[in-house]
C-alpha cells in the first residue's frame, strides 16, 4: 500500500488494518472473559505493541519488509512480515507471563500523552513514505 499505490494495494492495506483491529478485539474479549477484568497494560503493551520487545520487533520487521517491497522482493516481504508477526505474538506471551507473576506492577498502560506522541510520529513517518515513494 505504500510502495505502489493502486486500488488493489490500498484495499490490501485497509484489509490488513481491519484484520489487526479484529484480532485486537478478539484478544481483549478473550482476556476479559478469562480474567474477569480489563487490564490497560494488556491493551497497551500486547495489543497496541508499546512494550519494548513488541515495538522493536515490529519496527525492525516493518522496515525490512518495506525495504524488500521497494526492491520488489515479495517473497522477502512475506518472510519479514511473518517474522514480525511471530515476534509480536511471542512478546505478548512474554508480557502475559510477567503480568501473572506481578499483576499490580504490570497492569498499568502507557500514558495517553506518550501514546499520542508515538501515534503522531508514526503518522508522520507514513506521510513521508507516501510523499517520497
Amino acid at each position: 500500500g505504500v510502495g505502489a499505490t493502486s486500488p488493489a494495494t490500498l484495499a490490501a492495506l485497509v484489509a490488513g488494518i481491519v484484520a489487526l483491529a479484529a484480532v485486537a478485539g478478539v484478544q481483549l474479549a478473550r482476556f476479559r472473559r478469562l480474567n474477569g477484568v480489563w487490564v490497560g497494560g494488556f491493551l497497551s503493551r500486547v495489543v497496541l505493541g508499546t512494550g519494548s520487545l513488541a515495538s522493536a520487533s515490529y519496527a525492525i520487521a516493518s522496515v525490512a519488509a518495506i525495504l524488500a517491497a521497494f526492491d520488489a522482493r515479495w517473497w522477502l516481504v512475506a518472510i519479514w512480515s511473518t517474522i514480525g508477526g511471530v515476534a509480536y505474538a511471542l512478546s505478548g506471551r512474554r508480557w502475559l507471563h510477567v503480568y501473572r507473576a506481578e499483576p499490580a506492577r504490570h497492569a498499568q498502560a502507557e500514558s495517553v500523552v506518550w501514546l499520542s506522541l508515538m501515534t503522531v510520529a508514526a503518522l508522520a513517518g507514513l506521510a513521508l513514505l507516501l510523499i517520497y515513494r
